[in-house]
């Protein structure tokens, strides 16, 4: 089971998130969860920079991730429509997604314009 505001990892009993204090069954934006669950899959390629920070995950501008170079996160998402913001630095990109299932995301640098691609 993972923690539906930071993504961590912890035990099906638990009742509130180790990493974070989270309580189970409140969705990230302090609702309680309804309807189906599913998970998010997004995959940072691994890419050799001389700087490769974090990249910030921001869900519907509340639930918030950093993913890390050539890293893969598992985050538990809601059915329906949600708004993903990633960026670092200067950098963002927007991704609108319909949840009907489990998604996977692959995000990388484009090395010749430095921008985010995310599929």
């Amino acid at each position: 089971m993972f923690c539906s505001k930071c993504g961590s990892e912890m035990a099906a009993s638990s009742k509130f998130c180790p990493k974070c204090g989270h309580p189970v069954g409140q969705a990230a934006n302090g609702g309680v969860t309804t309807g189906n669950s599913y998970t998010l899959t997004v995959n940072r390629a691994k890419q050799w920079f001389a700087v490769n920070p974090a990249v910030k995950i921001i869900i519907d501008g509340n639930a918030e991730y950093k993913i890390e170079n050539g890293e893969t996160l598992d985050i538990p998402i809601s059915a329906g429509a949600h708004n993903i913001a990633f960026s670092c630095s200067i950098r963002n990109k927007i991704v609108n997604i319909n949840v009907t299932g489990h998604v996977t995301l692959n995000m990388k640098w484009n090395r010749l314009t430095g921008s985010l691609e995310v599929k």
